[in-house]
């Protein structure tokens, strides 16, 4: 019975190492996040087809604008604007064009695959809780970043509709695999380093 016992600790103990997942970051989101995000959002906003605009000025109305990674999103929208010919508007003259961005959607979704034993909370009196090891035969942990932006702009003269675009839906990815419990590796469609 004593070398049952010693049998069955030493075969948990062995079982519990490694099989820890920890999101560590100092910041609010981690690195892979931020590329998810960033990424997608450029992707999309390449694909934003503004007409060409004949050195009209104009102006970005990004009050109400609010998107994760904000400044980038606003950068390139301006820029997009301004190969298609607009001009900045410098300071106190009234823009020829006054153009708003939205955000159709531009976010993270965590998504889990498990064939084997999740983590199991146990109460212990007096105690607290603790946890069982995951066993994991087959898992998969995705994160997909998916961004759409659209644009639209008003004539400042008349009020009058001068565009309206959409960038086309973009989607990154980054998965971590794990096989047999300890055989782990990841994929993804972000550049270096990741």
């Amino acid at each position: 019975m004593k070398r049952l016992t010693v049998l069955c600790f030493v075969v948990t103990t062995i079982i519990a190492t490694g099989c820890a997942s920890t999101r560590v970051t100092t910041t609010e989101r981690t690195a892979i996040e931020q590329a998810l995000l960033t990424e997608t959002a450029r992707e999309a906003v390449e694909g934003l087809r503004v007409p060409v605009i004949d050195s009209q000025s104009f102006a970005m109305q990004t009050e109400g604008f609010e998107t994760v990674e904000n400044h980038f999103v606003v950068s390139a929208m301006k820029e997009k604007v301004l190969e298609a010919g607009g001009r900045l508007a410098q300071g106190e003259n009234t823009p020829d064009l006054e153009v708003e961005p939205r955000v159709n959607y531009a976010q993270i979704d965590d998504g889990m695959f498990l064939i084997g034993l999740p983590a199991i909370p146990i109460p212990v009196p007096n105690a607290g809780t603790i946890q069982t090891p995951e066993l994991a035969l087959w898992k998969k942990e995705t994160q997909k970043g998916r961004t759409k932006f659209s644009a639209w702009a008003v004539n400042k003269d008349d009020g009058a509709l001068a565009f309206a675009a959409e960038t086309p839906a973009s989607v990154r990815y980054y998965s971590r695999w794990t096989i047999l419990f300890i055989l782990k590796f990841k994929t993804t469609d972000l550049g270096e380093p990741f």
